[in-house]
């Protein structure tokens, strides 16, 4: 037919280029020592970090499906006027791009894999840091014409991120950090499954062990630094002088979240902390700190009714003896909580004890920071909690430094009570909490 031979001549010629470019592709990932590229690599990578690279470790190159290059060690450095440990290094690194999109005009990354990556930043005494303008150094040249970015993960193995701040003497260290991410382009609406596992660390001492979280990102278009969360699920030990020597495995989940960095505005619909069997349900979170203005936040919570001996024993805190060794049995509370202009209020405050029911409110505040409360319930026998003859006459103390610095003072108000096996109706008892533990003055108790 008149005009399919030069349809199949023109069809013959492209297949002969595209065949002819993978031929020289592949004789240059094959026969052309990548060395020789090292010198350009490194140019380019300073020119889209805006820091000084590094690349002393060995490069290599692989061809398809995947353009592929792989390092050795490497490091991107600070900014000029920073001395010290550079921003970033990695024992080994690897990114391909997939050859066929590339000659569409679009760049579709393979995996970008680092082994061994530690970040270092850090903030000098005079407030200057070696991070500020990264992101807009990488970010600059991709408002133009450029062709689509795709990426098809990120996976760090064994990486540490260390932050100093030399000003207040801050020293903070993630450790053993595992992270994976899902394929991202660039613009895309849609979040990113993240994957990370890590341990965290203040200065010498372990705050956190075993750490895992599970959850969708998404980062909105827009110049704002505003990220969102889907479900998301957190499990990690907890380490604090005076609780569990082998940590206190907790788990947070919620159904989703804002995070504005900018502004510093957090806000999620709910949350569910975990501590051992006990459940502990947060809604209508928020937390907003606008300037150099001091925090404030918000929420409803409720706990479900636990074993508070379980849940003292999860702590490693041991539990007070008590006449009746079935008390203390189940606790259960519910209220809603506000932190304005440094004091935090606890009103409404319902709690569960057994089988009594308190409630009124709680005020922390001051400095020292010292918790007040008033509390009034229906009945409660008070013989219960009595220590045992036998018993040590010491008041309940919190373990540790910093529990054993809570401090806090009020009143418990009963309509009918039992008291060395008397009757007693409009008791009220005061209570104190103060380094020399948990104690109650019965000559201070009155009828009302």
């Amino acid at each position: 037919m008149p005009g399919v031979r030069p349809l199949r001549w023109i069809l013959i010629a492209a297949a002969a280029l595209l065949a002819l470019l993978l031929a020289g592709v592949f004789v240059v990932t094959q026969w052309v020592d990548p060395e020789v590229f090292k010198p350009r690599i490194v140019a380019a990578l300073s020119r889209a970090t805006g820091r000084p690279v590094e690349l002393p470790g060995e490069i290599g190159l692989a061809w398809y499906p995947w353009l592929a290059l792989r390092t050795g060690e490497g490091a991107i450095g600070n900014p000029p006027g920073v001395e010290g440990e550079p921003l970033l290094r990695w024992r080994e690194a690897r990114i391909g791009a997939r050859l066929l999109p590339l000659l569409r005009g679009e760049i579709e990354l393979d995996r970008l894999r680092l082994v061994g990556a530690r970040v270092a930043l850090r903030r000098g005494a005079d407030g200057r840091d070696n991070w500020s303008g990264l992101a807009a150094a990488a970010g600059g040249g991709g408002g133009g014409g450029g062709g689509a970015l795709r990426l098809a993960g990120l996976d760090l193995e064994d990486g540490e991120v260390a932050f100093v701040d030399a000003g207040d003497g801050t020293a903070l260290t993630i450790d053993g950090l595992r992270l994976e991410t899902g394929p991202w382009r660039a613009g895309q609406p849609e979040p990113v499954a993240l994957q990370v596992g890590f341990g965290l660390r203040l200065g010498g001492q372990r705050l956190l062990g075993a750490a895992t979280l599970d959850t969708r990102i998404a980062l909105p278009p827009g110049e704002a630094l505003r990220l969102v969360l889907g479900r998301t699920r957190f499990g990690a030990r907890g380490f604090a002088d005076g609780l569990a020597a082998d940590g206190v495995p907790f788990t947070l989940a919620l159904p989703g979240a804002t995070l504005d960095l900018d502004r510093s505005d957090y806000r999620a619909s709910a949350l569910e902390l975990g501590v051992g069997e006990a459940r502990l349900t947060l809604r209508e979170l928020a937390y907003a700190q606008p300037g150099a203005a001091p925090p404030e936040a918000g929420a409803a919570f409720a706990l479900a009714p636990t074993s508070l001996r379980a849940l003292l024993g999860t702590l490693g805190i041991e539990a007070p003896p008590t006449t009746d060794p079935r008390a203390l049995g189940s606790i259960a509370t519910e209220g809603r909580l506000a932190l304005r202009d440094g004091t935090l209020r606890v009103e409404p405050f319902a709690l569960v004890l057994d089988d009594t029911r308190l409630t009124g409110r709680i005020i922390r505040g001051g400095a020292p920071p010292l918790a007040e409360f008033a509390l009034a319930g229906d009945s409660m026998d008070l013989d219960r909690y009595l220590a045992p003859e036998d018993a040590p006459g010491e008041p309940f103390r919190f373990p540790g430094e910093a529990l054993g610095a809570l401090r806090a003072r009020g009143t418990l108000s009963l309509e009918r009570a039992t008291l060395d096996e008397l009757r007693l109706e409009g008791l009220v008892v005061r209570l104190l909490l103060d380094e020399q533990g948990l104690r109650g003055d019965p000559d201070r108790a009155v009828r009302r």
